[in-house]
């Protein structure tokens, strides 16, 4: 006599039941519970204009670059001590050398 393989059966589940107040927090009611809602998002820092690119070059591209443990904690504490982002820490830094290669590679 032969056995028939188990069948798979999928275990029942409940309905998802939405947390109590949710449909009253999606109108734009306060939080329940003495939660206050997060503040709102500090401007963004404007860079100065040395830093920012000429009009005709204003398309961009992404690019990883690998940073040494050392490297990478030099640029956190640069970007904390200017109160700017890593990112324009790095822009700041790497514009120069670019264009004096590109310079050097024209000239």
């Amino acid at each position: 006599m032969t056995q028939k393989p188990p069948v798979f059966r999928k275990p029942s589940r409940k309905p998802r039941e939405e947390p109590p107040g949710l449909d009253a927090f999606a109108a734009g009611a306060p939080p329940a519970l003495g939660v206050s809602p997060p503040a709102a998002p500090a401007p963004p820092v404007s860079e100065p204009a040395a830093v920012t690119a000429p009009a005709e070059e204003s398309e961009t591209h992404g690019m990883n670059v690998r940073f040494t443990t050392s490297e990478k904690d030099t640029i956190e504490r640069l970007a904390a001590k200017e109160e700017r982002s890593q990112h324009q820490i790095i822009k700041r830094l790497l514009r120069p050398v670019l264009e004096g290669a590109r310079s050097s590679l024209d000239g």
